[in-house]
């Protein structure tokens, strides 16, 4: 009983922040001192992260945000140029390292050079940060004291950071991909509001918000992360041009990938290759490869290689089917067999009535939206193909 006691009250204290100078400094933790690359300098106490990752060996390479924080406990925070004509920011403070959950940090002097010269001594507290480790580096997270919220917090954050790369891959300007973002317009800025306009259209009544997550500065898109019928979901609001808001909807998706892994994952499936040159230019050349189980077709790969001269341009398009019906079709194209330039993935919501969500997988020179009006000819012409292959 004492020993619980002792515990929850050493758990109560390290949840209370009562200001930097009442702190003590665990001078045994070294683990952040250094010198780092930072996202942004530490310099006002809106920030809400700052993301340490280590400087390159090339001195070149560290141009940028840069902090060093010293055994002395004092830190520096600098942004640098090869050019010139900038504006170099340097900040300047302390820190304390409370245990291996948080640091806290005071502001003394702002010096600037170059094209501003606005320097003051904020003598400012910035508060307390969580931190903790990344694979390349530390994550340090504003925090209200509250040890076991910061460590859920974390888990809520890496749940955004893995669903916005899909996120994004489904999200471009434009009024397609309807069935995954429902827009609506809104010019409601506060979070609570935002989401309870959102649940309001989606007619959802039960939910709960846990995160919201903005990016960097130049981010567009606000992912709120909420819970409804003990699911996660995520409403995203988009503050370009004017303000909407949307639940993002990704069931359809994920049957779908799925249905997919459940194909490329199935080792009874057996695999037949068929290559073809055409006859009137050897330099083009075709290989269709298809995938059956059980005499049904559940995926086709239908490639053309065209020689230009020593280099050879690949057009791939991966058709999955159920039931000879296509569930996604994912276009591969590059000018040189060895740079992909573009991968689109198409998936097929309902081939009947021509709905799909395009993917962008891989976009270097830009986005190439599909639509199944334009494609369903093609698509029916290469299942006919390989309907003739033995």
């Amino acid at each position: 009983m004492l020993l619980f006691v002792l515990t929850n009250s050493c758990a109560q204290k390290q949840t209370n922040y009562d200001g930097y100078e009442k702190i003590i400094h665990n001078s045994q933790i070294t683990i952040l001192s250094g010198k780092w690359r930072i996202n942004e300098l530490i310099a006002n106490s809106e920030v809400k992260e700052y993301l340490l990752s280590p400087q390159s060996t090339n001195r070149d390479e560290n141009y940028g945000n840069n902090i060093s924080i010293n055994s002395d406990q004092t830190f520096i925070s600098s942004y640098s140029a090869e050019c010139g004509n900038d504006c170099f920011t340097t900040t300047k403070g302390k820190y304390k390292i409370i245990d291996e959950n948080y640091i806290c940090f005071y502001l003394e002097e702002i010096i600037q050079s170059g094209e501003c010269s606005e320097n003051s001594k904020p003598k400012k507290d910035l508060g307390l940060y969580y931190y903790y480790k990344t694979e390349n580096g530390f994550r340090l997270v504003r925090s209200s004291g509250n040890l076991e919220q910061d460590k859920k917090n974390v888990i809520y954050y890496n749940l955004i950071v893995t669903k916005s790369k899909e996120i994004e891959e489904f999200y471009f300007r434009g009024g397609q991909n309807q069935s995954i973002y429902n827009w609506k317009q809104t010019n409601l800025r506060d979070d609570k509001e935002i989401v309870a306009f959102c649940m309001a259209e989606n007619e959802i009544q039960d939910y709960k918000i846990l995160f919201s997550y903005v990016g960097d500065k130049y981010s567009r898109l606000k992912i709120i992360l909420v819970k409804i019928n003990n699911q996660f979901a995520y409403v995203l609001f988009d503050t370009w041009g004017n303000p909407k808001v949307s639940l993002y909807n990704d069931s359809n998706i994920r049957k779908i990938d799925a249905l997919v892994n459940e194909i490329d994952n199935d080792i009874s499936i057996i695999k037949t290759v068929k290559k073809t040159t055409n006859t009137e230019s050897t330099s083009d050349n075709k290989i269709i490869t298809i995938f059956k189980k059980d005499g049904e077709i559940k995926k086709v790969s239908y490639a053309r290689y065209y020689k230009y001269g020593e280099k050879i341009s690949v057009s791939i398009t991966t058709i999955y089917l159920q039931n000879l019906t296509p569930t996604l079709i994912v276009y591969l194209v590059s000018p040189d067999q060895e740079k992909q330039v573009s991968e689109t993935g198409l998936y097929v919501l309902d081939w009947q009535n021509n709905k799909v969500a395009n993917r962008f997988i891989k976009h270097e020179n830009g986005r190439y939206i599909k639509d199944l009006v334009t494609e369903k000819p093609k698509i029916n012409k290469i299942i006919e193909e390989i309907k003739m292959i033995n």
